[in-house]
């Protein structure tokens, strides 16, 4: 059964108004009543368009971007290929922060529910992908990496090729002392398990000495250049997982007048500038090909190219 505002109100046993002022999550309503009409909501899976203009259109020509922090250049490429295409067709966009919290990523996956959103574009993610795979029953939702087996969307780059590129030419060359860098842990992060995966082919087990994880950007590559040109037997590359870090271990180890070569992702202004070595991983195309997919409303998986640049 379909329900509306006024059958919410008559199997709540409250007034049509009352309701109203939950939906709009409005103040002084008593715990007790929002209770009795959240549960008539849940138990009929009852979604509410938030806009007048919805009810008649379907849409509201507004996209979510959940990101976990605006702060880092690696997010801000992606974003801008977003806004990009967003301007040339009419869109607003509204950035949804999560900080990698699971709560709050699961209130805005309700949101398409809620029609507060035409579909929504997922940077980084803390959930499951069987549970985000659940929510596309409200609407469209695409992801900015390889979802797998799941029928979920998603656009990528195709890290895993680029990775064993780097590390089969640096085993060629004979270098052994290879150090990493990464974000999040490979148990929840595609590219860390991506990046073992590639190491291990080439040189076997990481030396967990030369692992630093929890690094997002400059202020963390500066703490894992301190640490890495402190080790007894200092790494002779670090494999980085930005360039803003890249940038932060080279600028480390110069100062110390120590020698190391230095692979950063994601082709930044920053990195040609200092003539560091860079893995393109196209991310403002990964922006406006998943915000493309939003649009169309289509179940599509994109694979593009990645790109070893050397310098």
């Amino acid at each position: 059964m379909k329900l509306n505002i006024k059958d919410i109100a008559k199997f709540s046993g409250c007034s049509v108004s009352t309701v109203s002022r939950v939906l709009n999550q409005h103040p002084y309503v008593s715990e007790e009543k929002k209770e009795r009409i959240l549960k008539v909501i849940a138990e009929h899976d009852y979604a509410p368009n938030s806009q007048a203009r919805d009810l008649q259109s379907g849409e509201s020509k507004t996209i979510g971007v959940i990101v976990p922090a605006i702060s880092l250049i690696y997010f801000d490429q992606i974003i801008n290929g977003i806004l990009e295409n967003a301007f040339e067709k009419g869109y607003m966009v509204t950035l949804l922060p999560s900080n990698y919290d699971k709560a709050k990523e699961k209130y805005y996956f309700t949101q398409l529910k809620n029609k507060r959103f035409d579909g929504i574009i997922v940077t980084s993610r803390v959930h499951e992908m069987a549970e985000i795979e659940k929510f596309t029953k409200y609407g469209t939702i695409v992801c900015c990496e390889d979802t797998g087996d799941y029928l979920v969307s998603g656009v990528y780059v195709d890290r895993l090729a680029a990775y064993n590129q780097v590390f089969a030419e640096l085993k060629a060359q004979g270098k052994n002392k290879i150090a990493l860098t990464l974000g999040r842990s490979q148990l929840i992060s595609n590219s860390a398990r991506l990046t073992f995966e590639a190491y291990r082919k080439n040189f076997g087990p990481l030396n967990p000495d030369y692992l630093v994880d929890n690094c997002y950007d400059g202020p963390g590559g500066i703490i894992a250049g301190d640490y890495f040109s402190q080790l007894k037997d200092v790494p002779e590359v670090v494999f980085t997982n930005n360039d803003e870090t890249a940038v932060a271990i080279f600028q480390v180890f110069q100062r110390k007048g120590l020698t190391v070569q230095v692979i950063g992702q994601s082709n930044m202004y920053v990195s040609e500038a200092m003539g560091i070595s860079t893995i393109d991983l196209q991310l403002s195309e990964i922006g406006r090909l998943a915000f493309d997919l939003v649009c169309t409303k289509e179940y599509q998986k994109i694979c593009l190219k990645s790109e070893y640049i050397k310098r």
